[in-house]
């Protein structure tokens, strides 16, 4: 699951640093369809909304649609990374938490990388593909897990930051089953700042997962005055830009 060099060539602008000063293209503003699940040959539902596109963007990253919609950080074609994040996906609604003990290690080593960002950014894209269907089982790592996915979206890197807002917005729903809405609110936080990201990709992907978030938690943050004026102040930055 980690980058290859196939996956840096397909892609469009994920590794440029600052692109928001690049005026928008026409195919940059276009609408984004519900396509069918059965795109590259899979037909479990578990993969519907994977990554707070409603179905478009599956795990992994690839985005199902006309050639202009599928202008993706991730790259536009079906790789081997993206073939294995959604098998990890499929595994994980399978076999559920008895993966964890062979993952977690694994994944916590990653996590944890300084070496390499690319192992870095593998770890995150193996949390959010297995955040589903290992939910009840990641329940009790959630207070040390969370905050080291939300400093993944301080990173440097602009993929880190992008499959970091995109592994938060697919906890929406346990984080809206807490009582203790800290986690919430640090999660939309995060994700927020990265919606007036100076890289359009990262951009792109915090507003999907801050969709997302709002979609399974908008019950809870209606009634927080705090965190609904930090929305509406990035929408407001948003429009402006």
């Amino acid at each position: 699951m980690v980058y290859a060099t196939e996956d840096f060539e397909s892609m469009e602008s994920g590794l440029v640093g600052d692109d928001s000063h690049i005026k928008d293209e026409q195919h940059d503003m276009a609408p984004i369809f519900h396509q069918d699940k059965s795109a590259h040959g899979n037909n479990d539902d578990s993969n519907e909304d994977d990554s707070g596109d409603e179905g478009d963007r599956a795990v992994g990253g690839s985005v199902r649609g006309s050639p202009q919609q599928q202008q993706s950080t991730w790259g536009n074609e079906w790789t081997v990374r993206k073939a294995a994040a959604n098998a990890l996906d499929n595994i994980a609604n399978a076999l559920h938490d008895d993966i964890l003990p062979i993952l977690l290690p694994l994944i916590e080593k990653g996590l944890t990388s300084t070496s390499d960002w690319r192992e870095q950014e593998a770890s995150v894209l193996a949390v959010g593909a297995i955040a589903h269907g290992c939910e009840n089982g990641l329940s009790k790592d959630m207070n040390t897990l969370l905050p080291l996915l939300i400093q993944t979206t301080l990173s440097n890197q602009p993929l880190l930051r992008s499959i970091g807002c995109w592994t938060l917005g697919r906890f929406g729903r346990w984080l809206s089953s807490r009582d203790d809405t800290t986690l919430l609110k640090a999660s939309t936080t995060a994700i927020l700042e990265r919606c007036v990201d100076k890289n359009k990709r990262v951009q792109e992907a915090a507003i999907s997962a801050l969709a997302g978030l709002i979609e399974e938690s908008g019950n809870r943050m209606r009634y927080d005055n705090e965190l609904l004026d930090r929305i509406i102040k990035v929408f407001n930055i948003c429009i402006r830009l």
